[in-house]
Order: C-alpha cells, then sequence, then structure tokens
C-alpha cells in the first residue's frame, strides 16, 4: 500500500548541515551525489524558512512522491523514550504503568521526542506538571507537529490548545490526541499560527526555530497570562543574546544549553 508524500532534495549544503535538518525534523535522509534527499508528508515553506537558518545557501526542489519507504525506514528506527517522567512509545512497544505513557506512532511530522529540541520541552513540561502548576490551565501548543507536547500538557491536567501550519501535522496532532484518549482535555486543534485566534494561555511551548521565535516574540508575550510560562526551543546558541534581548521583560526562570538552546520564561 502506497501513501503520498512529498520529497525535498536540498543541493548546496555540507553533510553537517544535513545531519542538523535530519535532528531538527527527526527524519532520515538520503545522499545522492551530494544532494540530499528528505520526505515529508506536504510541502510547506515554513519548512525552507527553518533549513535556511541552518544552511543559508541552501537549493530547494520538491518532488511528489508515491511510496511508503521513508516511512516505514522511520519506524524501524524508533525506540522508546523515557523524558521528564513520560514514557514516549510507539504502539508495537510494550506498555508501561509506572510512568506517564504518550503513544505516538512515527509518521512525516516532527515530534517523537528524539531530538534534544523536543526533550527539553517535555522536561520542562514534566518539572511543571510536578509543581502541580499545570493542572486546569490553559497552554498552547505552537507548531505542535505530532502534538506530543500538548498531549504531555493534557496528561498533567491541563485544557490544551494545539496548532500547526502544516496541514499534515494538524491531522497527525488530532490523531495521535485521539490515540492518547486526551481529547476531552483538547480545546482545539487548528491550522494557523498564534495570531489566528485571540487567546490567552498560561503555558505557551514554542518548540520552533529562533528566527520564527523573534518574529512572532511580541504576540508571544502579549498572549502569555500573568503568572505563566513560556518556553522556548529549536534554538542555536549564537541566537541567544537576540532571544535576551526580545523576551527581556519577562523573567528567566530556566535555561538549557548543548547543541541547542531551551529557554523556559515566566511572566510576573
Amino acid at each position: 500500500m502506497n501513501a503520498p508524500y512529498y520529497e525535498l532534495a536540498i543541493s548546496a549544503i555540507a553533510e553537517r548541515d544535513a545531519h542538523n535538518i535530519a535532528a531538527i525534523f527527526e527524519l532520515p535522509f538520503v545522499e545522492e551525489s551530494g544532494v540530499f534527499l528528505f520526505a515529508f508528508g506536504g510541502k510547506d515553506l515554513a519548512i525552507e524558512d527553518a533549513i535556511l537558518t541552518i544552511a543559508p545557501e541552501a537549493k530547494f526542489n520538491w518532488t511528489l512522491k508515491d511510496n511508503e519507504s521513508w516511512i516505514e525506514n522511520y519506524q524501524k528506527s524508533f525506540e522508546p523514550l523515557e523524558i521528564g517522567g513520560f514514557y514516549i512509545r510507539a504502539a508495537w512497544h510494550i506498555a508501561r504503568n509506572d510512568l506517564t505513557e504518550i503513544v505516538i506512532d512515527p509518521e512525516l511530522v516532527f515530534g517523537s521526542g528524539h531530538h534534544e529540541t523536543t526533550a527539553n520541552c517535555l522536561r520542562a513540561i514534566g518539572a511543571l506538571s510536578r509543581e502541580g502548576f499545570l493542572r486546569g490551565k490553559n497552554v498552547l501548543d505552537l507548531g505542535c507537529g505530532s502534538g506530543i507536547l500538548g498531549i504531555a500538557a493534557a496528561k498533567a491536567g491541563a485544557i490544551a490548545t494545539m496548532c500547526d501550519t502544516d496541514l499534515k501535522a494538524v491531522e497527525a496532532a488530532r490523531e495521535n490526541s485521539a490515540k492518547n484518549g486526551v481529547g476531552a482535555a483538547i480545546k482545539a486543534i487548528y491550522h494557523g499560527s498564534i495570531a489566528d485566534r485571540a487567546e490567552n494561555y498560561d503555558a505557551i511551548f514554542a518548540n520552533l526555530v529562533a528566527d520564527i521565535i523573534l518574529a512572532i516574540a511580541v504576540k508571544l508575550k502579549n498572549a502569555l497570562n500573568s503568572g505563566g510560562y513560556l518556553i522556548l526551543s529549536g534554538i542555536m546558541p549564537r541566537y541567544k543574546a537576540r532571544i535576551y534581548e526580545a523576551f527581556g521583560d519577562l523573567v528567566l526562570f530556566a535555561e538549557t544549553e548543548n547543541e541547542w538552546l531551551t529557554i523556559v520564561y515566566r511572566r510576573n
């Protein structure tokens, strides 16, 4: 059985850049004569924008394909994870009852917990959960991908809204929410971004890229309630000073920096 997907051929980049792109989107790639081939569930120019922050000289070519081999290869490499009190697994892995389970069957959308940026967000959500903050709170998973962060918050007692500019991600987030039995805790899952709804939240999870975070910094802050938390991730360390400047009117609550930077802010 075949399912259509878009193959993105990226040229004029180094192999290191290809590995960084693969890490961000948690997808495998194939190299053919210096061209790196990735597979995505849909064609989205936001993907190109994200890649250009890593490899500014990158050139792109999209091709619609009709083959499931990419998904099959990705599923074979998918391993369960323990992060922040959560156990992330696919449906075919053995269930556990000693941690909060999140079942995510890997598809061509971002968010399985295997990349550092997503893992750091899950750790931050787990920390807020242990403090008892999330129960009954309204949260936004912005750029939700698979919906993993919104689902984690919902399992911790929050009322979650999710959104993404990729329709495939919206569909995946809806399917994964149902699969995890958190439908009653999901307020909405919609196609779009933070500017498309005039709502405020007690916590916002923005696992994006630095340029997008900076572009919507004012909207993020305006949508955050007093006493609320803003989790920013997907940031390369070279953007640290600009992020500090853009969000300097919030309280720096926590920070994790390795190859990628994750910052948690709090509004007084």
